[in-house]
């Protein structure tokens, strides 16, 4: 049996694909199974899935009759998941190849251990690095916020097997990118033991194509320009946001020029606090 399962679902991203499975193919710890779900893609990922599956005997290729998007997704894999830990990867990212293998050191110099997660170098679409991730050094402060916003990259997770059932796996919600985040406030309720490792184990895609643009008068590019600046202030990285507006600034509104200048000269601890009332507010009124 193998250590590790790793779930991974797919749905049109022929483009990054090849960078996220070859990243997971070619770790230096290889006791692993690639459990893959095809959800229906109407480009050439299923194609380029089965010529991987073909080659290499780790990938288990699922190939779903119809899309049944994400949750449904991971639950079905964690279903038939053999190994004792899980890992999880998205297709639009790229792993370095020592995430595994500096995972499962934690776990095994830590027995008590049950759930690992890692930094991340945030890259936009052409896989430029925008900045490296932020978050709290102690994991208490990182749990804290959970009822708040997640810090915990969703790709980067490797867990015990155990603990999902313990929680009853991801619960389908609405909201996009909401699974995760309710599946670790469970796993906060049952008492899981969690170990940030401090490393940048992951590049982490801003990817257009999972971003709203529903923003009149405004072209995608001009928005998605935007959160690249964007993101770099709200990870804490100005002095990385004022490069990245210097070489794109000529294709973001001014609207969201203004947006950003009051973003970057708003104290952090004003801007966390009254990123938490505002959820807060929101809570209250859902």
């Amino acid at each position: 049996m193998p250590l590790i399962s790793v779930i991974m679902s797919v749905y049109n991203d022929e483009k990054n694909l090849p960078e996220a499975v070859e990243s997971i193919l070619n770790q230096t710890f290889g006791d692993f199974e690639f459990i893959i779900t095809e959800d229906c893609s109407k480009d050439n990922s299923l194609k380029l899935l089965r010529d991987y599956a073909s080659k290499d005997k780790r990938i288990v290729l699922i190939e779903n009759k119809e899309n049944l998007k994400l949750t449904k997704n991971l639950n079905s894999m964690l279903g038939i998941a053999k190994g004792d830990l899980i890992a999880r990867m998205d297709s639009d990212d790229i792993s370095l190849p020592e995430r595994f293998e500096k995972q499962v050191k934690i776990f095994k110099d830590n027995p008590e251990i049950d759930f690992v997660f890692t930094s991340s170098m945030l890259m936009d679409n052409e896989g430029n690095d925008l900045c490296e991730s932020w978050r709290p050094n102690d994991i208490q402060k990182i749990l804290d916020h959970m009822k708040y916003d997640t810090y915990i990259p969703h790709p980067t997770v490797m867990a015990k097997k155990e603990i999902f059932a313990k929680a009853g796996n991801y619960t389908e919600i609405k909201g996009y990118g909401q699974e995760d985040k309710e599946l670790w406030e469970k796993f906060i309720g049952i008492g899981v033991k969690f170990y940030y490792l401090n490393e940048i184990l992951l590049r982490y895609r801003l990817n257009p194509s999972g971003i709203s643009f529903n923003v009149r008068n405004y072209s995608k590019d001009e928005i998605y320009n935007y959160k690249k600046v964007n993101i770099c202030i709200d990870n804490y990285q100005r002095a990385r946001a004022v490069q990245i507006y210097k070489q794109i600034s000529g294709n973001i509104p001014l609207k969201y020029k203004l947006m950003l200048l009051i973003k970057f000269f708003t104290p952090n601890k004003l801007r966390f606090y009254k990123s938490v009332l505002v959820k807060k507010l929101h809570s209250k009124k859902a």
